[in-house]
């Protein structure tokens, strides 16, 4: 019997390892930044893809604090963004997941990107909240975008407002 509880106990230890190498790969290997800091905001850990989005390496970005001066956040329409509006923020006041939260970074480069970002608290066993996981979408590629969009559709408007005989439009 004794055999039998060692062979299961072994058989699950297996598993489980198996379970946790599969998602450190798919951590590492995913097209989305993921980082996670303790509840003081210390980013503890940050895969490639979060390197690649934040324009550091792994060192520099633990190194940091979520809200370190260095990222220059800023609101995705170019104006301030408050610091208790961050995901790392809400989630430690609240206890509770947010979506969706946009802002700018500046990258030490001098390049502005925009993050789309997903925050969740982390507890221990004894239900305390011990840290946020996050992960992050590079939206750069679509603000530019519709920010293109808006500026044709201005220059459209000015455009028939400026011409003064008639204009009619066929679909």
């Amino acid at each position: 019997m004794a055999d039998k509880k060692l062979d299961l106990l072994n058989a699950l230890l297996n598993a489980f390892d198996q379970h946790e190498a599969v998602l450190i790969k798919l951590i590492e290997t995913i097209p989305t930044g993921v980082t996670i800091l303790d509840k003081d905001g210390k980013i503890k850990y940050a895969n490639p893809t979060a390197e690649s989005m934040l324009g550091l390496v792994r060192t520099e970005i633990e190194a940091r604090v979520y809200n370190d001066p260095q990222w220059k956040i800023g609101a995705v329409d170019g104006g301030p963004f408050p610091d208790e509006d961050l995901p790392f923020n809400r989630v430690i006041e609240t206890g509770e997941a947010v979506y969706d939260i946009e802002h700018a970074i500046e990258h030490p480069d001098g390049r502005q990107v925009f993050l789309s970002i997903n925050a969740a608290p982390i507890f221990d066993d004894s239900k305390e909240l011990t840290g946020v996981v996050a992960t992050l979408n590079d939206i750069t590629e679509q603000h530019k975008a519709e920010s293109e969009l808006k500026l044709s559709v201005q220059r459209y408007h000015e455009l028939v407002d400026r011409i003064s005989s008639g204009v009619a439009v066929y679909h």
